[in-house]
């Protein structure tokens, strides 16, 4: 059994898939978490992509997910999907749903069936783009600013995400790597001039 989790951004926790993910019988070694947008297709998935070929290696597999919105949210990578379940023989588990390829090509109602879960999904991300972008021109139009704003001492000593990360960090609890990824900063310089900056350096 491999399982497959994904958030949208790194500041998002995948902690709640990969329990279920567990709970639902995949050890935690075979779960792969990718933190991407679900518009990005599989080729832009790392993990997705190394996940498909681990399931090459081992053909029969169970693929578990928690829901369909993690695998596939444009019609591309639903058709790869339908594709790689027959060529690699997959039992498909998501959403309290099963659909197994293992002793038999994809019958038409299966194939109905994730086109339909599909299309949600890609109505699902659309619809989000559409009521951010609403909520975006919204805020401009009322003179909102965008933008991270600058940090300073008293800003970090009044933050409760970085307190709690830096506190495991000094601990030695995480690495610098896994403190930039918790608090969702794109760059490792960013949160060791933070780290400068609240231990007055």
């Amino acid at each position: 059994m491999f399982g497959y989790a994904r958030c949208s951004c790194h500041h998002q926790d995948a902690i709640y898939e990969i329990n279920e993910l567990i709970k639902l019988g995949v050890k935690r070694e075979n779960i792969y978490i990718e933190y991407i947008s679900g518009g990005k297709t599989r080729n832009e998935r790392p993990e997705y992509d190394k996940l498909m070929k681990k399931l090459e290696e081992n053909p029969g597999s169970i693929l578990v997910s928690t829901d369909f919105t993690r695998l596939a949210r444009n019609n591309l990578d639903i058709f790869n999907l339908t594709g790689d379940m027959e060529k690699l023989k997959i039992c498909l588990k998501v959403s309290g749903f099963t659909i197994d390829c293992r002793n038999a090509v994809l019958d038409p109602i299966s194939e109905l069936l994730i086109g339909i879960m599909g299309q949600f999904a890609t109505f699902d991300l659309k619809n989000k783009r559409f009521q951010c972008r609403i909520g975006i021109d919204g805020a401009l139009a009322r003179g909102v600013k965008f933008g991270r704003r600058e940090k300073t001492k008293e800003s970090l000593e009044n933050d409760p995400k970085f307190l709690k990360y830096y506190f495991k960090w000094k601990n030695k609890e995480i690495t610098l790597c896994e403190m930039q990824r918790l608090l969702g900063v794109k760059s490792r310089t960013t949160v060791y001039n933070w780290i400068k900056l609240f231990e007055g350096k």
